[in-house]
């Protein structure tokens, strides 16, 4: 996880998680600048066996609430979507995308995957 992680030291000043915790039932709020009306928070960031993080947001903005899944690799700077819908059950019927990607920097998955490998436990 550490490759990944320098390349993005910076913007990992701005996620840190705020108000609370999960187990609290508060959620931990990203920022998320190139995404200015919309708040996101973390639902979950789990590091699987594979050393992968799982991370699911919840995005809120203009036109409403959606939720997404999103898999990311941190020592490899990867990432790719899992799955995203209006709801968690949307979310988990959708179809993953095929493969891993570089985020753009500054992209939302750039700074999602940020968070998800500073805090995926």
């Amino acid at each position: 996880m550490k490759s990944y992680l320098k390349a993005v030291t910076a913007p990992l000043v701005l996620l840190s998680a705020t108000s609370g915790t999960i187990a609290e039932g508060r959620l931990p709020t990203l920022v998320v600048p190139s995404d200015p009306s919309a708040t996101y928070e973390a639902m979950s960031a789990k590091l699987r066996q594979d050393h992968k993080v799982e991370i699911v947001t919840k995005r809120r903005g203009r036109s409403g609430v959606s939720f997404s899944k999103r898999l990311v690799d941190c020592v490899a700077g990867t990432a790719k979507y899992l799955g995203d819908g209006d709801s968690l059950e949307e979310m988990e019927r959708s179809k993953p995308d095929k493969n891993m990607t570089k985020p753009v920097q500054g992209s939302i998955t750039f700074y999602v995957a940020s968070y998800a490998c500073a805090h995926g436990k």
